[in-house]
């Protein structure tokens, strides 16, 4: 029993519990305390990863004997930034743990954690979502968890050509749920073209049907209206043209361009917008997602924006 006593109050303090039992003393049944593999990750702040911001935390606590961090020993004995302190500790609070075990016994036990966060290593990684690096065990209750990246860029060639439409159809399909509605224009126009060989190419016809909502119709860039309230007619199947669509805003116009590759099941894509005087870049991220009909699922931010 190691006591610590303070002041007149007489504070007892006992570490008993909590000692850890050397190797001759262990059992083969006693174990330290292990975080569960499912335990959410700390979320890495944008703007630190933006900044490329990393580094390690380092922290202790105690976990009972039902497996929960009791937040009142929790301790940050190091740390880069207190908002990587902060991400970490929302984090704990909510973990799971296998109970330390001694002599048959579940107990409570003391863990150290330490935590890494890896910043992109380029500035087009940060639209790939952070994730974990590593996992591993650096003794009896001591665990080590990186969180980040990806820390390089693997390339495996160009993307297939026959996966352009599809990774081009899940970054549209991304930014036209992200417009702006506006009551005013209920039927807008979105112009669309490939730019992924150098040259803008006419999109399928099929891709333009998928793409289209009945907020918005999807038209090949070479049919696009020229200026505000230029419509847009489209043949019906029998062959005769519709009444024109009504004078509306000017129309959106994209243009994705050449994917490049990261790994085996992510791409990046760059599209390039114009509507009215604003023009720029959406640069977005595809997935492999073979729960969706294309195989393939996209995140997008805002690029490069400019006013002309």
């Amino acid at each position: 029993m190691h006591t610590v006593r303070e002041g007149c109050f007489g504070i007892l303090i006992s570490w008993a519990l909590l000692a850890t039992p050397s190797a001759a003393q262990r059992l083969p049944s006693d174990r330290a305390a292990i975080p569960e593999s499912t335990n959410a990750v700390p979320i890495y702040p944008m703007m630190l990863r933006e900044a490329g911001v990393g580094g390690i935390v380092r922290v202790t606590f105690i976990v009972d004997s039902t497996g929960r961090a009791r937040m009142s020993s929790y301790v940050v004995h190091a740390s880069a930034n207190d908002l990587l302190s902060n991400a970490v500790k929302n984090v704990i609070q909510r973990w799971r743990f296998t109970p330390a075990r001694r002599a048959n016994r579940l107990v409570v036990d003391s863990v150290e954690q330490l935590v890494e966060f890896v910043p992109p290593s380029t500035e087009e990684l940060l639209h790939i979502a952070p994730t974990v690096l590593s996992r591993e065990a650096l003794g009896p209750g001591r665990w080590r968890l990186a969180v980040g990246g990806p820390a390089r860029t693997t390339r495996t060639g160009p993307v297939s050509e026959s996966s352009h439409v599809a990774i081009a159809e899940a970054a549209m399909d991304t930014l036209l749920a992200s417009l702006p509605v506006d009551s005013a224009y209920p039927a807008r126009i979105v112009c669309l073209a490939l730019g992924m060989s150098g040259t803008p190419l006419q999109p399928p016809l099929t891709l333009l049907r998928d793409l289209s909502r009945p907020t918005y119709t999807v038209v090949a860039a070479k049919r696009c209206p020229p200026t505000l309230g230029s419509p847009v007619r489209v043949m019906t199947a029998d062959g005769r043209p519709p009444a024109p669509d009504p004078p509306g805003e000017d129309p959106w116009v994209f243009t994705p361009l050449v994917p490049r590759t990261v790994d085996d099941a992510t791409v990046l894509i760059d599209i390039a917008m114009s509507h009215a005087t604003t023009s720029g870049t959406y640069r977005c991220v595809a997935q492999r997602d073979v729960s969706r009909a294309g195989g393939w699922r996209a995140g997008c931010r805002p690029g490069r924006m400019a006013m002309h």
